[in-house]
């Protein structure tokens, strides 16, 4: 792992009193169910509620938690329809023990679009046998889940909270402040009662009685007509206010129920449109009507949870020039429609082009024919001069009123690839391409990301990528950028595209089915493999990409590493625990800590004397020791061989002809190694 040497202090600071092997728990950190939701939690408090305490890496988890995993066993204890589940946890980062410690239910379902983690008034609270030891004088969760538009359910015997000037109930308060963006000045401001509680489902504002009674804003008059449980939300990003929402034309009403929302839309039903087709044009979060239009798109609210709110309009996209066919396929120009951009200069004229490569195989590619834009260095090992024989695919190429391609398969006719959709954008700054997917989609790939299941969602579900040195957290991207996906289709045949670029990028599922792509510079280079198994979808894309080498039988064993062993001794207690446990365990790693100031070809003095040595005993045990090398190398110090014994073609230089000196992840400044 290479990190910044900032980064590498802070955790080693905490590795040093951390030591998860000596957490006796099975639960992985993100199981964890908090066991002291008060304030003022230390270990002997924590065991004397029969719980565990141990330190977690990521940050926000429970040091004292249940020793029992809870929720989903295998059988949902829901009998509620799938149609009727509402979103309990509607964040990237769900698990169950986050959706228990909401105090709702969680069963996994396979159907897109369905939530995992939902209310049930119905279903007793799913936690640990071990809660009921909890010692206590006031409750700590709920004994039944709270849906928030059918009124709250306290716990038998809950009496009013102690020291808050509200009468009610913690569990009967009636939320001020639904909206977000809570404080006391502003909850006091509206004549509301501001008490904390450590309950995560009773709210810290609410009001002095359960009437609801308050300022509705607009001089106590709500200028609209419609009613609550017809409000269409258009403020669904955190921290709406009256300002903010008037500033998007929209209408601030309080409401009397939760869960309805305070700044909404001045219409009702249906937007017109199948709006899981939409395709977001405010992909920067930055969600307002004036920009939204700016743009040229379109700004509406919908029925559907999680379609945007400003979305790309039919007609928007590049008309067709002139296509003339190629030995191989055909190459089309286009000419951008309207003059609006979305993020930066629109390219006007675009030269597309699309091969027929094999039977199997299917290139398409944009660019600017004015202007040269970085590619990436690489060319298919020999390219075809004729068309393919055989093709497993047709082609279909749309000039009016707007262009767009489709790939079909002849077998079935399901697509593989769809333009049809719309929100195709060409801007120096911005490049964006959508297709649509074969229903019943399962898509997989898009890495390099931390994700709970190859499969992944389709609601509305986003990846980034963009290589960086990130240890592992739900939904981040880290080292590597692989865009690349396999869609299978409801009749079990693959397909797979991969988009050759390096710039930031990032892909969109949603549950129409579509996809949609966009990159912050180069060119739209698209090669699509048509299967149709998935075994040929990866024979297709190594025949382009190259073929994997083949391992070294040893490097199928286990291997384990880490950053933060800091010293030999832990190094070797490490080692020793594995083989005492009888683990088969073919490779040890060592990461930067092993190097004297992370400098390559070195050993720490003082924390590693003895490593040469003690490879030789790993190896005598059958294994392997394989050590980090950061790709830099230090121009900073003096008597440091591997700078000053360098011959001076192995550098990387600048555009001046001199070595090129920077900084590194993991490295101090000096010289790049080729």
């Amino acid at each position: 792992m290479k990190i910044s040497l900032l980064y590498v202090l802070s955790i080693a600071v905490l590795s040093s009193g951390y030591k998860p092997w000596e957490c006796p728990t099975e639960l992985l950190e993100t199981e964890r169910v908090d066991c002291f939701q008060e304030a003022g939690a230390d270990q002997l408090g924590c065991e004397a509620r029969g719980c565990v305490w141990c330190e977690t890496y990521q940050q926000g988890l429970p040091w004292c938690f249940y020793n029992d995993k809870p929720g989903y066993d295998g059988t949902c204890p829901s009998s509620l329809p799938l149609e009727q589940r509402a979103e309990c946890w509607p964040y990237p980062e769900g698990s169950n023990s986050r959706c228990v410690n909401e105090g709702c239910v969680w069963c996994p379902v396979e159907q897109n679009g369905i939530p995992w983690c939902f209310y049930d008034d119905h279903v007793p609270t799913q936690v640990p046998t071990t809660r009921q030891q909890s010692i206590t004088t006031e409750p700590i969760l709920a004994t039944t889940n709270t849906s928030p538009w059918t009124g709250t359910q306290p716990p038998s015997g809950s009496t009013p909270q102690a020291g808050c000037p509200s009468l009610i109930d913690p569990y009967s308060r009636l939320d001020c402040m639904p909206g977000g963006g809570a404080s006391q000045e502003a909850c006091e401001s509206k004549g509301c009662i501001w008490c904390s509680h450590h309950d995560p489902v009773v709210p810290w504002c609410s009001y002095a009685d359960q009437s609801g009674g308050g300022d509705p804003g607009n001089g106590g008059v709500c200028p609209s007509a419609i009613p609550e449980d017809e409000r269409i939300d258009c403020y669904p990003d955190a921290g709406s206010s009256q300002d903010g929402c008037e500033a998007r034309l929209c209408i601030w009403c309080e409401a009397a129920g939760n869960n309805i929302p305070w700044c909404f839309f001045n219409s009702t039903g249906d937007s017109g449109g199948e709006d899981s087709f939409r395709i977001d044009c405010a992909p920067d979060g930055n969600i307002d009507k004036d920009i939204c239009e700016a743009r040229g798109c379109l700004f509406m609210g919908t029925n559907e949870p999680g379609a945007p709110i400003c979305f790309f309009p039919e007609d928007r996209g590049y008309s067709v020039s002139n296509v003339s066919p190629t030995a191989i396929g055909w190459e089309v120009t286009l000419e951008k429609v309207g003059v609006e951009e979305v993020y930066s200069t629109p390219i006007d004229t675009v030269k597309v082009v699309i091969e027929m490569q094999t039977n199997q195989r299917i290139h398409i590619k944009f660019t600017d024919p004015s202007t040269e834009r970085f590619e990436v260095p690489f060319t298919v090992p020999d390219p075809p001069t004729s068309p393919p024989p055989s093709r497993l695919y047709n082609i279909d190429i749309t000039t009016s009123p707007l262009f767009s391609f489709a790939i079909t398969r002849k077998s079935t006719g399901n697509i593989v690839f769809d333009t049809s959709i719309g929100g195709l954008v060409i801007e120096d700054q911005f490049l964006q391409i959508a297709t649509k997917l074969p229903n019943n989609t399962s898509l997989y790939g898009l890495g390099e990301s931390e994700h709970h299941s190859f499969k992944h969602s389709m609601f509305w579900k986003k990846y980034g990528m963009y290589a960086r040195d990130q240890p592992p957290y739900y939904d981040w991207n880290m080292y590597g950028t692989h865009p690349f996906y396999m869609a299978v289709d409801g009749e079990f045949e693959a397909h797979g595209v991969l988009v050759l670029n390096s710039n930031a990028q990032d892909f969109e599922l949603s549950p129409a089915p579509y996809l949609v792509y966009r990159t912050i510079g180069g060119i739209l280079d698209i090669y699509v493999f048509v299967g149709p198994t998935p075994e040929e979808v990866v024979a297709q894309y190594t025949e382009v990409i190259g073929r994997p080498y083949f391992p070294p039988y040893w490097s199928l064993g286990f291997q384990l590493c880490r950053y933060g062993y800091n010293n030999l001794d832990t190094l070797k207690a490490t080692v020793d625990r594995m083989r005492a446990a009888n683990i088969p365990y073919d490779v040890q790693y060592g990461d930067i800590d092993y190097m004297d100031e992370q400098r390559d070809f070195t050993t720490d003095p003082i924390n590693y004397v003895g490593l040469d040595s003690y490879v030789n005993t790993i190896k005598s045990y059958g294994m392997r020791y394989i050590i980090i090398l950061d790709p830099c190398i230090d121009s900073t110090q003096t008597n440091y061989a591997a700078f000053d014994e360098a011959p001076s073609n192995i550098w990387v230089y600048d555009s001046s002809g001199s070595p090129l000196a920077a900084k590194a992840a993991g490295c101090a400044y000096g010289l790049s190694q080729l």
